[in-house]
């Protein structure tokens, strides 16, 4: 499958503009095919569910590169940026699959890295050749989600490695942060476009999915595992998907 994937990203990356859709689309079956997955088998072949469930964040690492390649190649620094937050999301997809604490903090050190990653993204220079205004008010709804979770988490959590619910702390961190500068972002009037109101929700769903993870995880059980890790996947390609299809090819729509 990688083989026909990589063959399918190449050619579309030379032979130019490449639709959306078509990405899109096969972003979809292979998000449905992991979620059939696990459906399927529950969490019983982890092995298997690990090679399954980075696979439409290849997919979404696939537009990125032909869209930066529409967008004028290495001068899209936006687009880089994104993609290397793509390859960090996938390698945090398969340390997620398996149960185990230590791969548990190191995929959430992963996903940390792919949030520092569009940060930086949201805080590039704006077309006029400013840096995008701060908007500190905008970060206080944020900034509220994370101290609750925090407060339910460490008081919950009282038979939990510190590591991990210090580590789970400073990761949530990150993801609210990356939220406020993307809704920030999309704020500022010459910067409302279609494009940056994707990631802006994106992140907001990213919030909802892994508050779920984070207090099945760590703080207390929320239901049958595999349900909740449904209820995981479905909001995280959601979340990923807004966000990986938010990188413009070649135009942008004003709202």
């Amino acid at each position: 499958f990688l083989s026909v994937y990589f063959f399918f990203v190449l050619k579309m990356a030379t032979s130019g503009p490449a639709p959306p859709l078509a990405f899109l689309g096969l972003f979809l079956l292979l998000a449905a095919l992991h979620l059939g997955h696990m459906v399927a088998f529950a969490p019983d072949r982890a092995p298997l569910l690990a090679l399954t469930k980075p696979l439409p964040i290849l997919c979404g690492l696939g537009y990125a590169t032909v869209a930066r390649q529409a967008n004028g190649g290495g001068g899209d620094r936006r687009g880089v940026l994104l993609a290397a937050g793509l390859v960090f999301a996938a390698l945090g997809d398969v340390l997620l699959t398996f149960d185990s604490d230590l791969l548990f903090i190191l995929g959430g050190a992963s996903f940390f890295v792919q949030h520092v990653s569009n940060i930086v993204s949201f805080r590039l220079p704006l077309e006029a050749g400013t840096l995008p205004p701060q908007r500190l008010g905008w970060g206080i709804p944020y900034l509220m989600a994370w101290s609750t979770l925090l407060c339910l988490i460490w008081g919950n959590a009282s038979e939990r490695p510190l590591i991990l619910v210090g580590g789970t702390t400073i990761y949530f961190m990150g993801l609210t942060v990356a939220a406020w500068r993307a809704m920030a972002r999309f704020g500022y009037p010459g910067e409302r476009t279609a494009h940056h109101l994707l990631s802006a929700l994106g992140y907001v769903v990213f919030i909802g999915s892994d508050t779920v993870l984070i207090f099945d995880r760590v703080a207390f059980p929320l239901g049958p595992h595999w349900k909740v890790m449904l209820v995981v996947m479905v909001t995280y390609y959601a979340a990923i998907g807004l966000i990986a299809f938010s990188l413009p090819h070649r135009t942008k729509k004003r709202l």
